[in-house]
């Protein structure tokens, strides 16, 4: 935005340096009369949003709303509007819920200041931005009219920012109604929607969530990058609001919030954090730090940490080893722990069976292999197995009983390791996900057919279970994410080539499908006709998969495809598909016939469709 970025972070200076001194306007204005409030503009929109939400404040609400008021025939607000839509819908993208009100709720009874402060004696359900661009005519009476920035947390506090030097100085610089129009577009939009990201962060980081206006203003604005007396005073900013946070807020934060403030171009302040994390996290593992004192040599140090964490990380933490990685590249630190390394710390048993051409057991076998698990509540855990990397034929031969030319052509793909889950996700996993807040849609917290704690949640959407996922990413820092089709069938047919993971046929002894008719030279079975509690039969797959055939159907990322031509050969999500709006199921259900189980059978349904065989299982990257 040329030579106004320059005035327009000046003006941010400004700001951040009355706010961080405390400067603001206590809420004391004689509130008007109910009669008048009602009379005003602003009173639905208080109504509306005092209907939204119980009105509780015994937890601070994840959600900020934003007051965004104007005259809608005034040209700065139809920008200001726009741009803060934008900004709104990015950070929603984000996971970082934010509701925006957009109205004229002035008239000559209900002045301005007198509108913000009864807005914020109302209001006590959620955080609140109010801003008021405030010109009705600004050309006109310049040194007359202010720009109000206002912001509020809790009834708590407000503050106002008047802009008057601001007026002046544009007056100053234009010569012309045309330049002066032109000069306002360009200023006040950039310095109010900056002025929001600053003020949602602020929000945000107060709940231990990072801050995004850093990565934000090296290009999302359309501004220059930022000068470094802005960004001295951002980071003073940010870290004075980090430094109030409780230390358990602190310790989960402390990575994402320096790889957040990495962005800027002074990164020595960084190194603080990533050694707060390791000696915090070695302080709760209760090991012994005596030997590392004050005096030794900063790189040195990181190092001598980072090798105690490589020893002593769990499984369960690796999500911290790759941001920590992440962290030395940022500050120059030549140290890498290795993931690979964590997976041999934690390990569990389980049953092979291998049954013959007749469906009879032919052998079983123990195995042993690497997991993590991660506590969602008090006795619901959820268990991720590791899945090694390999190489694999996708599809069946035309001569496999049940083939279906979806599944040609056979081609080979080359799967990278990741995690995925040993059972399909239970009605008591999904409860206690469904219960935390929405990132993109609600879930039904009880949508199953066949009701029990650990049975497999069923009648749920593709986009059900990537809001699962969201939210489940969010809780515990770990990107969960649905598998691709070929991570699927590489996890299910775990080495093994027929049509089965556990031979040439399959019994309704050890899995759950419509046994009323014989696959191959197997026998007839069992017909249950619903589901039943995940790991029932104790026989997993060489990987330690259970349920892989029968019980749901599992919902892949992938859309669908009518045949593997031209297929991805590594092992990603192929997304490329005239049909969207259907995605690949997986493993056959309690309702198909054993043909309609095998490893190489593919199934599609509408992203939208919930039905009560249908579930899934989650995965996770390494």
């Amino acid at each position: 935005m040329g030579r106004y970025w320059d005035q327009v972070q000046e003006y941010l200076v400004a700001y951040i340096a009355d706010a961080s001194q405390g400067k603001s306007l206590a809420a004391k204005a004689d509130f008007p009369k109910p009669e008048l409030l009602q009379a005003s503009p602003i009173y639905p929109l208080i109504y509306e949003l005092l209907n939204s939400k119980p009105n509780s404040q015994s937890k601070r609400s994840p959600i900020i709303s934003i007051f965004l008021g104007g005259d809608e025939e005034d040209f700065p607000f139809q920008v200001i509007a726009h741009k803060t839509q934008e900004l709104c819908n990015l950070y929603a993208q984000l996971g970082r819920t934010v509701q925006l009100y957009v109205g004229n709720w002035f008239n000559p009874d209900f002045c301005q200041e007198r509108a913000i402060a009864t807005l914020f004696n109302i209001l006590n359900t959620e955080s609140v931005i109010v801003i008021d661009t405030g010109y009705a005519n600004p050309y006109q009476n310049l040194e007359q009219q202010s720009l109000n920035l206002c912001s509020g947390y809790w009834r708590e506090h407000w503050e106002t920012c008047l802009l008057k030097s601001f007026s002046i100085d544009l007056q100053t610089l234009a010569q012309s109604w045309q330049e002066f129009r032109d000069n306002w577009l360009e200023i006040i939009p950039s310095f109010v929607e900056i002025y929001i990201a600053l003020q949602l962060d602020q929000h945000f980081l107060e709940l231990g969530i990072s801050p995004l206006l850093p990565e934000l203003l090296h290009g999302y604005f359309g501004t220059g990058a930022p000068s470094l007396e802005l960004e001295k005073s951002l980071i003073h900013h940010f870290q004075t609001i980090y430094q109030s946070l409780s230390h358990s807020i602190q310790y989960s934060l402390s990575l994402d919030f320096a790889l957040s403030l990495s962005h800027f171009q002074d990164k020595s302040y960084l190194q603080s954090y990533v050694i707060e994390f390791m000696e915090t996290w070695l302080k709760l593992a209760n090991i012994e730090l005596s030997e590392f004192t004050v005096n030794t040599e900063i790189t040195t140090k990181i190092k001598d940490l980072a090798q105690l964490i490589q020893s002593a990380f769990k499984l369960e933490e690796w999500h911290y080893i790759k941001k920590l990685n992440a962290c030395f590249n940022v500050i120059s630190i030549d140290c890498q722990l290795s993931v690979m390394n964590l997976i041999y710390n934690e390990e569990f048993e389980f049953t092979v069976l291998k049954i013959n051409a007749q469906g009879q057991v032919r052998r079983s076998r123990s195995h042993r292999t690497k997991f993590f698990k991660y506590a969602l509540e008090p006795n619901i855990d959820l268990e991720m197995v590791y899945i090694p990397g390999g190489i694999f034929r996708m599809g069946s031969p035309r001569t496999e009983t049940g083939h279906e030319s979806s599944e040609s052509p056979m081609h080979w793909v080359a799967v990278t390791p990741f995690f995925m889950g040993k059972f399909p996700i239970t009605q008591a996993q999904w409860r206690a996900i469904a219960a935390l807040p929405p990132v993109n849609k609600k879930l039904e917290p009880d949508p199953s057919c066949f009701k029990g704690d650990n049975h497999p949640v069923e009648n749920v959407s593709w986009y059900d279970a990537v809001e699962f996922c969201d939210r489940l990413a969010i809780k515990t820092g770990i990107q969960y994410r649905l598998p691709t089709e070929a991570e699927w069938e590489y996890a299910c047919r775990s080495g093994t080539k027929h049509p089965f993971c556990f031979g040439e046929t399959i019994s309704s002894e050890i899995a759950n499908y419509d046994g009323s008719y014989a696959y191959g030279f197997g026998a007839t079975g069992a017909y249950r006709e619903q589901t039943i509690d995940v790991g029932s039969f104790d026989a997993a797959n060489s990987y330690g998969l259970y349920d892989m055939h029968g019980q749901v159907l599992e919902w892949c990322a992938d859309p669908w495809h009518e045949n593997y031509q031209n297929a991805p050969t590594d092992g990603k999500a192929w997304q490329e598909s005239e049909q969207n709006l259907e995605r690949v199921l997986r493993g056959g259900s309690w309702f198909n016939v054993a043909g309609r189980c095998r490893a190489a059978s593919r199934h599609r349904y509408g992203a939208d469709i919930w039905l009560n065989h249908v579930g899934f299982r989650v995965a996770v990257s390494l």
